[in-house]
């Protein structure tokens, strides 16, 4: 009986996190936004992703009015993180995609074809405003969707203008957007109410995908604390885009 007793205990405390794979939606490219200073930082978290089980990392700079990064930035700095990775000895894969801003450029990249940075089957990452939703919200979702992008809606739970009336964001979902959630919003980084709003949408099954949104190496216990949350039972997209 003590034996059993034992095992049990062992199989509780090494219960693993849930196997994500794959990363989408950080800041680790050096330099072009409010993400890692340095690619010795890069690395480091780059070395904290492949101990925790995953297969790669998408990391996705900002690119809007503050941060007027383009894809061929970007995809220089990430071909070059994942060569200093490789020297470090990794075997995590990295790509890159972007976060963008709906403000007035994000439009006009839209409505001028211009090349935009996606991931997987043509999703695109964008974003808003924390504190009141844009009155272009819809433009920017009907000319993502009729040029062919698979919307994906960033960090839902974090947007103050919810509070905590959830009919519109799930509207949003009804219209094909997909919602990405962070996974430090289970830690409680961002408050109570985002990580309350969280665990609805995750409730309700509104969330396609889960992010790390990683800026800094500090975060990092932050990450590991919301891995080891009950996230078990919930389907995400996050394995395909390996």
């Amino acid at each position: 009986m003590h034996a059993i007793f034992l095992a049990m205990l062992r199989a509780l405390f090494s219960r693993k996190p849930p196997e994500l794979l794959v990363d989408f939606h950080s800041h680790l490219l050096p330099g072009i936004d409010d993400g890692v200073r340095s690619f010795e930082e890069s690395i480091e978290i780059l070395q904290r992703f492949q101990r925790q089980g995953y297969k790669k990392v998408i990391t996705t700079p900002h690119i809007s009015e503050q941060f007027r990064n383009t894809p061929e930035i970007i995809e220089n700095l990430c071909s070059d993180l994942q060569t200093r990775a490789e020297r470090a000895g990794l075997t995590i894969k990295v790509a890159c995609a972007a976060e963008y801003k709906v403000d007035p450029t994000f439009l006009d990249k839209l409505k001028s074809e211009e090349r935009l940075l996606t991931f997987g089957d043509k999703y695109l990452l964008f974003e808003t405003s924390f504190h009141s939703k844009p009155m272009f919200f819809d433009e920017a979702v009907f000319e993502m969707q009729s040029r062919g992008y698979k919307p994906v809606f960033a960090h839902p739970e974090r947007y103050h203008y919810l509070e905590d009336d959830l009919s519109w964001i799930k509207s949003v979902r009804e219209r094909g957007v997909h919602l990405q959630m962070n996974l430090m919003s289970m830690a409680g980084v961002y408050g109570k109410e985002a990580e309350r709003r969280a665990k609805t949408m995750l409730k309700e099954g509104l969330i396609s995908f889960v992010g790390s949104d990683l800026h800094r190496i500090k975060q990092w216990q932050n990450i590991e604390t919301a891995l080891n949350q009950k996230l078990g039972g919930y389907t995400f997209l996050n394995k395909q885009l390996i």
